[in-house]
């Protein structure tokens, strides 16, 4: 069975509320698997609600194809999303150096369905998101191997996190996995200075912890469970089955608790009797309520968050223990595993076998999709209950304790505004109501990167909605991700339009974007997510985009083109990346630009200019039209009129203009077909769009 209604973030005209219900179900640690939606029954506030998606996961059953291809795609709610949180403060250099090459390893292994981000703590920085979530190993690698030191990456333009390197400085194999490194270094990502400065970083951050005393170590305790609360509730707008995997030392709980030292306990006990109060530490007998509040409160954001820590102690193993560290470190990484539902590793020689065992017993699970239709849009925070009919005996069920309403678009926080259009972005697909259309139009370049010119057209009135007046955020980002879910180009543009200026325009019409892209020639995945910025309206477009090489076998002719209007529509070109020069723009007739029509619309009876760009054509070409009626299937063959040979802005390409007359068609929607003919060899190209035809008097 397949989840049937994925939840996904809700703006505030969306009155249906989708809540996520991961569960997970355990006998003696191992995943139980085959059980159906009959098996489970929830309830919010008491009440029974109808399971409105189900999908059973089990990911060993999921075996990816060559070069880790996987042609089945889950749901954004059936997805595991596991954070590698690396403790910079409770943890050793040689600890972190050490976790840092297993979680290396453990990235070549994820299933291709996973979803993973890299994080690290300490306390003068608190929790920081080196790289977002995403499906691209390869950045994956460059984080882990770097872990965000500022001086080891050059950044990347991506405003989503999605990616940690600029994309084109890349290297990239035939393999799933592949990271070579920064092709703008010259050098692999092994070779630039990375352990040195690494080594370096983690030894500033340590010689600060150890000149804290005890007091400021329990600041230090207080700060790390005020830090990752925020973290959870960063990690609430995030679907699917999540893990939190957090790699440290531990931290003091004696900071915390009350100390279990029975000489120490009769010694203040001693004192206390005698009259000597100030030999006894209140918080070293009583425990601090303060510190036990702030990790009560943290560990509850985990829970209701339905993250899941998973704890690894990543210092010596059983044998070699640091005597400085003591059991409560220790103590205190189980208490965070144990009170959220996760397990923890402690005492391994290779720490890739604890990471390896935690993939393991998270592979099955089950994906339930609730839908309350007493909710409200308000943020509030409401109990779920997840039971569980005819199931093995000795089962245990480990689910989200309940789940918070989505809150209004504009009281979310900036990083949790993308972490949403990043999530929507992974999981693909079409999500989304604002009317959008792109256009992909790839040019070949022989054996190197071929430039993709995407045009974004967006409905003016769904975009401005009911604004008026002052400045519209809008968010357009495109994203071209290969078979092995690595991201191999993008572009982003967040602008505001002025609506005293444009607005007339962008209400007239709408907005058109343009954007480029630099791919190597393949198949791809390109998604287009527009946003707006103030109410949180959207539309994702998922496209395949074929990319040929340099020299087509037989020739190639894209779909042909019919430009817009001068002025019609309110234009935004991609900012140019610093350092870098725009490509040509590749839409020119005789020096003058011309933008085509993403979705062209044209009069009945009128004659439209038409361009096509071809590349081995041939030199005696003849040309022929036809339009297809999408509602009866009616053929009418068009006339083509005064066809030229322009010189092309891009290198080998062969461009046609010729005017295309629709005499004969009435106003619908059609499917413009155009042959070009090399009457020298008989060899015929062919390509289509979709056109739309309007009456007179209609634009």
């Amino acid at each position: 069975a397949g989840i049937t209604l994925a939840a996904e973030p809700l703006t505030e005209l969306e009155r249906v509320v989708a809540v996520e219900v991961p569960v997970q179900v355990t006998v003696d640690g191992e995943p139980v698997r085959g059980l159906t939606a009959d098996n489970f029954e929830v309830l919010v506030k008491g009440k029974k609600q109808q399971v409105v998606g189900f999908e059973s996961v089990d990911l060993s059953a999921l075996v990816p194809g060559p070069q880790g291809i996987l042609t089945q795609r889950l749901a954004p709610a059936a997805r595991r999303h596991i954070l590698f949180l690396f403790d910079l403060t409770f943890a050793g250099p040689g600890s972190v150096i050490r976790a840092r090459g297993a979680v290396e390893d453990v990235v070549r292994r994820l299933h291709p369905t996973d979803l993973a981000a890299v994080a690290t703590y300490s306390t003068n920085q608190g929790p920081r998101i080196v790289l977002g979530f995403t499906s691209d190993r390869s950045q994956l690698l460059a984080a882990v191997r770097t872990l965000g030191v500022p001086d080891l990456v050059t950044g990347s333009i991506d405003p989503l996190g999605i990616t940690l390197i600029e994309p084109r400085q890349m290297t990239f194999g035939s393999g799933a996995y592949d990271f070579e490194g920064i092709t703008a270094s010259g050098q692999s990502g092994r070779d630039f200075g990375i352990e040195d400065a690494l080594a370096e970083h983690l030894a500033s951050i340590q010689q600060e912890v150890s000149r804290t005393n005890q007091r400021a170590q329990q600041q230090q305790l207080i700060a790390l469970t005020r830090d990752f609360a925020n973290l959870a509730g960063l990690m609430n707008s995030v679907g699917g089955r999540k893990y939190v995997v957090y790699l440290s030392e531990g931290f003091d709980t004696s900071l915390m608790f009350a100390s279990t030292d029975s000489a120490e306990v009769a010694r203040m006990n001693q004192a206390s009797a005698s009259g000597q109060v100030w030999e006894v530490d209140p918080d070293a007998r009583f425990g601090s309520n303060t510190s036990r509040s702030f990790m009560d409160g943290m560990l509850e954001e985990f829970r209701r968050a339905n993250c899941v820590v998973q704890a690894i102690d990543i210092g010596a193993a059983k044998g070699q223990d640091d005597p400085r560290r003591g059991r409560s470190g220790t103590d205190g990484l189980f208490m965070m595993a144990n009170e959220t539902g996760g397990e923890f590793y402690r005492n391994y020689n290779k720490l890739e076998d604890a990471l390896s065992l935690m993939l393991e017993k998270t592979s099955a699970y089950y994906a339930l999709v609730i839908q309350p239709t007493d909710l409200e849009a308000d943020g509030k925070y409401h109990k779920l209950k997840v039971k569980l009919k005819d199931a093995p005996k000795g089962a245990k069920l480990v689910h989200r304790p309940g789940f918070y309403a989505p809150k209004p678009f504009g009281e979310r926080s900036a990083r949790e505004r993308q972490f949403l259009a990043a999530d929507l972005v992974l999981g693909g697909g079409e999500r989304g109501t604002l009317p959008v259309e792109v256009l992909a139009t790839p040019f070949p370049a022989g054996g190197g990167q071929a430039l993709v010119s995407v045009l974004v057209e967006v409905e003016g009135p769904a975009l401005v909605g009911g604004q008026r007046g002052g400045t519209l955020p809008a968010e357009i980002y495109g994203y071209v991700l290969d078979a092995q879910g690595r991201v191999r180009d993008l572009f982003a543009g967040q602008f505001g339009i002025d609506l005293e200026r444009f607005g007339d325009q962008l209400v007239g019409a709408g907005l058109k974007f343009y954007g480029d892209l630099s791919v190597a020639p393949g198949d791809y995945s390109l998604r287009v997510l527009v946003r707006n910025g103030a109410t949180g309206d959207l539309r994702l477009r998922e496209l395949p985009l074929a990319v040929p090489d340099g020299a087509p076998t037989g020739g190639l002719l894209l779909p042909p083109l019919l430009p817009d209007a001068a002025g019609r529509w309110l234009m935004v070109r991609e900012t140019p990346r610093q350092g870098e020069s725009p490509p040509p723009f590749p839409f020119t007739d005789q020096g003058e630009t011309w933008v085509p029509g993403v979705a062209p619309v044209v009069v009945a009876g009128d004659t439209a200019r038409m361009y096509l760009i071809g590349y081995g054509l041939g030199e005696e070409l003849t040309m022929r039209a036809s339009a297809t009626g999408v509602a009866d299937g009616a053929s009418h063959e068009l006339r083509i009129e005064g066809a030229r040979r322009l010189s092309s802005a891009m290198p080998g390409a062969d461009t046609l203009a010729a005017g295309l007359s629709t005499s004969g068609l009435g106003a619908g929607d059609y499917e413009l077909s155009v042959v070009v003919r090399d009457e020298a060899t008989g060899r015929e190209q062919s390509s289509s769009i979709a056109l739309k035809v309007v009456a007179p008097g209609r634009s």
